[in-house]
């Protein structure tokens, strides 16, 4: 049930035709496939995100999208793989998101939406990955769980970038449900 509910969201807000700072407008339904990464990818609610878009993509033809995991570990990526036969068509990416890098500004900026599930948030005072996204003006969409870092998430720092770049960010849409 939270899983359909976030994927409604994300479709939602991935196909409102949101512009970049190019000047192209991107929709879920245009025939070129939108590249969208699946930060910790192989983990429990990446993953489940990742297997999700993909069945969604089989199911419906407009939901064009080409799926990338990123993560710490190729080992750990490459043994979800296997577990839950995940298409050879999706690719994996190693990220360190914990620090800016010239690194992780190449593989943000390759992709039209980042969907961050690589926790845990907790006591962490700034998110690196969605700094790196406002910056290079790109979308987003996250499950931090952590009061104190919403809250920073939400401040005027991430949203003065946001705005500058063109970026759009939705972050704190949660892992539970009732």
């Amino acid at each position: 049930m939270w899983l359909d509910m976030q994927l409604n969201l994300l479709v939602f807000f991935f196909t409102l035709s949101l512009s970049t700072r190019q000047g192209k407008v991107y929709s879920l339904a245009t025939r070129a496939a939108q590249k969208v990464l699946v930060v910790g990818g192989s983990g429990r609610v990446g993953g489940s995100a990742l297997r999700s878009l993909l069945q969604r993509s089989k199911k419906d033809e407009s939901v064009n999208i080409q799926l990338t995991a990123a993560g710490r570990s190729v080992d750990k990526w490459n043994a979800y793989v296997k577990s839950y036969n995940i298409p050879t068509n999706v690719d994996f990416v190693a990220v360190d998101i914990s620090r800016q890098s010239e690194q992780l500004d190449k593989v943000v900026d390759d992709y039209d939406l980042i969907i961050h599930t690589a926790g845990p948030f907790q006591q962490l005072r700034e998110n690196v990955l969605l700094k790196t996204v406002a910056r290079l003006g790109k979308k987003y969409i996250d499950v931090l769980d952590d009061v104190e870092l919403s809250r920073i998430c939400r401040g005027e720092e991430y949203q003065s970038m946001c705005k500058r770049s063109g970026a759009s960010a939705v972050i704190s849409t949660g892992i539970w449900y009732v």
